[in-house]
């Protein structure tokens, strides 16, 4: 099946891990399916997974959400390198890469604007992976042939990794048991270590610091038999008389805990030694359960109830447009992650100065009322006032919509990911911005 071009991408996700779909929409809907290496298959379909429709993640969802109503024009496959590439109308392209499921999106200067490929990075240029031809032959393949081929591989992966895990776990879990037993064993001795102790204590002028062990009669015992009686080398008497009373006092003290850590451990062994036997033989369905069992999921935690000051140890400005809207903007890296994770909505506008580092600021979206010009210029003077650039300089101020803003895992404090995003010119002019945010300022603390 050809498909009908230009058409709309809607959404984008990978179904069992694995196999890219592509929902396009025109006249009418078409399914993209692309599945690497090993099954190395290309299909379209006008037949949906329905119920199993991939979730798209964070990454991929921005993407799809970045290209939204714009035209898809062109779709090549290149197969020396792995890659089907998605041409679209504003002269962007879009990489799915089947080594590793990755996906590029890239500006009409070959520029890296966003990708999920560790080996890339935004804003450099794009470098495209090895040439691949002699590894991979492509083919077709049925809709339900791809199913069942992409099930039994994640069935496959999955039952590898899992068995790999709890193996991982039954050897860490039974080493901790061993280590308890030991340490029972010592417990259920403190009668011994004190009397050791007092056999020292009556024998002191016979410990020398050079020994690492003594003879001593049991005076304790009927026929006074003979104990060998170890020694901390280089150590007093004194020291020695000491710790054999601390071990005693130690074995006391903690064999109800130790009893305790053991009957808890060992249940523990038990369930890890079931759910390795039940590896090999569940379905997909039952691994993902025992993968992510209901009981491992740690409680919610409560919300604090809000404190008079509902932004904490943050600090942010609030200030109202001359039009009306609601801005909030931060001041460090730890305040700019504040109002963009955790202030900002999906709709509401964000911006920050382009080159230089500075504020995330956001503008609160009304419903049934589009973002003004005005909102946009006056927020923007607030990012560029409130950055490093030179004072009375021209500044560049990216602006977009949150939902077209992610954070990088493991990413820095204050670093972001933006998707697309269009650009404000503004004068940075300090003076002059620090009245206008006295006069406009807000203390409207439910824009929050």
């Amino acid at each position: 099946m050809d498909l009908p071009l230009p058409l709309s991408l809607r959404k984008l996700g990978l179904w069992h891990g694995l196999v890219w779909v592509l929902r396009l929409e025109g006249c009418k809907t078409y399914y993209l399916y692309l599945a690497p290496n090993p099954i190395n298959a290309i299909l379209i379909s006008d037949s949906s997974p329905k119920e199993e429709y991939p979730e798209a993640t964070d990454q991929l969802g921005t993407l799809a959400l970045t290209l939204k109503d714009i035209d898809l024009r062109k779709l090549v496959f290149h197969p020396e390198t792995s890659i089907v590439s998605l041409y679209f109308s504003d002269r962007r392209i879009l990489h799915l890469h089947f080594s590793g499921a990755h996906a590029t999106l890239l500006d009409e200067c070959g520029i890296v604007e966003a990708t999920s490929c560790k080996r890339l990075k935004a804003k450099e240029a794009y470098t495209p992976p090895p040439d691949r031809t002699s590894a991979y032959e492509w083919g077709t393949i049925t809709l339900d042939e791809l199913k069942r081929k992409a099930e039994d591989i994640e069935l496959s992966l999955l039952r590898e990794a899992l068995a790999k895990k709890f193996e991982k776990e039954f050897s860490k879990t039974e080493k901790k048991l061993q280590k308890i037993e030991e340490d029972l064993k010592k417990a259920r001795n403190a009668d011994h270590y004190r009397r050791l102790g007092d056999l020292l204590k009556i024998n002191y002028n016979q410990i020398s610091p050079r020994q690492t062990s003594i003879e001593l009669q049991d005076v304790f015992e009927p026929d006074a038999p003979k104990v060998e009686i170890k020694l901390l080398e280089g150590r007093s008497p004194k020291d020695n008389v000491a710790h054999y009373y601390q071990l005693a006092q130690k074995a006391e003290r903690g064999f109800d805990t130790l009893k305790k850590r053991h009957e808890k451990t060992a249940a523990e062994l038990a369930e890890l030694k079931e759910r390795l036997a039940k590896v090999s033989d569940c379905s997909l369905a039952e691994l993902k359960a025992l993968n992510d069992p209901a009981e491992d999921k740690p409680a919610k935690k409560e919300k604090p109830a809000k404190s008079a000051n509902p932004d904490g140890p943050y600090k942010v400005y609030r200030c109202i447009s001359s039009d009306g809207f609601k801005i909030i903007i931060g001041r460090s890296a730890n305040d700019n992650d504040y109002v963009t994770l955790r202030l900002a909505n999906g709709n509401d506008g964000w911006l920050h100065v382009r080159d230089y580092p500075g504020s995330h600021a956001i503008i609160r979206s009304e419903k049934g009322r589009e973002i003004t010009p005005t909102a946009w210029k006056e927020a923007a003077e607030l990012c560029a006032a409130l950055s490093k650039a030179p004072d009375l300089a021209k500044v560049d101020v990216i602006y977009t919509y949150k939902k077209f803003v992610s954070k990088p895992r493991n990413a820095k404090a204050g670093s972001v990911l933006v998707a697309g995003g269009k650009n404000i010119v503004v004068k940075k002019d300090t003076a002059k911005n620090k009245a206008w945010r006295e006069s406009h300022y807000s203390c409207d603390f439910s824009c929050n």
